[in-house]
């Protein structure tokens, strides 16, 4: 473990956290934590400006 959620996707996805509030689920379902965006490889920005904010992500996980 250890990895980002964004680490963990394809070229072309990117990952957004989703908003602070809860959000609406289907009993016995877990709650939604973002959403995943693919981006045409055309459009997507260099990957270092899609990497996610860390500064609200807590301490970097060691390695």
């Amino acid at each position: 473990m250890g990895k980002t959620v964004a680490a963990l996707l394809p070229p072309g996805a990117t990952w957004l956290p989703a908003p602070r509030h809860t959000l609406p689920t289907l009993p016995g379902q877990p709650p939604m934590i973002g959403y995943l965006v693919l981006v045409p490889a055309d459009q997507q920005p260099p990957f270092a400006a899609a990497a996610p904010d860390r500064s609200e992500a807590g301490p970097a996980p060691s390695r």
